[in-house]
């Protein structure tokens, strides 16, 4: 759940926001918010008032590389989440400093540490909260648009599920889940998985008399309606990989359920990458 320390705009009123220890006002102008991003939502902290997602990316594990100093830096793997940040029409930009000490402010009341503060252009913090270790890094460019990336430090938790443990779980249960991953908000296949749907394919292959409905499953993030066309597109997009390999149409189904049927809870983000799934239900 995201903490924040900005506050709303009230309609037609003058906006006053702290910032550390100052206090700027803005003042009322006719302004409308711009939608988020489909697929996008705020992680840790809220965002600037004013401001709206205009991109972002989710990867269950990837590496970026943090700043520290101006002669050091700290390669971290795990889970990474990027979210960019624009200014909706109509509203006055705020500095670039403000921006930054907003976001310093809240991320010290949260335990964070910062590790380096690159004053109008951004900074790094690190926190180390029920012994797992989380990195952020802020970027600014100007006032009007501020990007966040964060890591939660971890090993690659996804194995490549092999064939024969497929066709096990089939035989025994009637289905199995897998971690494929897909761009944020879209339905490509990213590189990383493409060794599961190769195993699918042999799984076919190997089984010739196998028929399979390919199921895709989202978290809540984002609407129920986009959720559910988007788990369609998902499923739809492996069943396509699977033919193009060679396996027949006619083997193949897909359907999606967006999500409607999680299978952990979504206030958190391990639950909801295990929410982010592809199941194989034998027909």
């Amino acid at each position: 759940m995201s903490r924040s320390l900005f506050r709303s705009a009230a309609p037609c009123a003058a906006r006053r926001t702290f910032v550390a220890a100052s206090l700027f006002v803005v003042p009322c102008t006719i302004a409308r918010a711009e939608p988020d991003t489909a697929g996008c939502s705020d992680t840790n902290f809220s965002r600037m008032p004013g401001f709206y997602i205009n991109d972002c990316e989710r990867t269950d594990f990837d590496r970026f590389v943090f700043a520290e100093g101006s002669d050091h830096e700290t390669a971290v793997e795990g889970r990474k989440a990027r979210i960019a940040y624009a200014l909706s029409d109509g509203h006055k930009a705020p500095s670039a400093l403000a921006v930054i000490r907003n976001y310093q402010a809240i991320m010290q009341q949260s335990g964070w540490e910062i590790v380096e503060n690159r004053h109008d252009a951004g900074l790094t913090a690190r926190r180390v909260q029920g012994g797992k270790e989380q990195w952020a890094e802020l970027d600014t460019n100007g006032g009007a648009n501020y990007q966040i990336i964060y890591v939660d430090k971890g090993e690659l938790s996804q194995q490549v599920t092999t064939a024969d443990a497929m066709a096990s779980a089939l035989d025994a249960d009637g289905h199995v889940a897998l971690q494929i991953n897909f761009d944020t908000a879209k339905s490509t296949i990213r590189p990383e998985s493409q060794a599961i749907v190769a195993q699918i394919a042999a799984l076919l292959k190997s089984h010739p008399d196998l028929k399979l409905r390919v199921e895709g499953h989202t978290d809540n993030t984002g609407d129920a309606r986009s959720n559910q066309a988007l788990s369609v597109a998902r499923a739809k997009s492996v069943v396509a990989a699977l033919v193009l390999s060679g396996a027949a149409p006619a083997r193949l189904t897909a359907a999606g359920f967006g999500q409607d049927k999680p299978v952990a809870d979504n206030t958190s983000e391990d639950g909801r990458a295990r929410n982010r799934r592809v199941e194989l239900v034998k027909l």
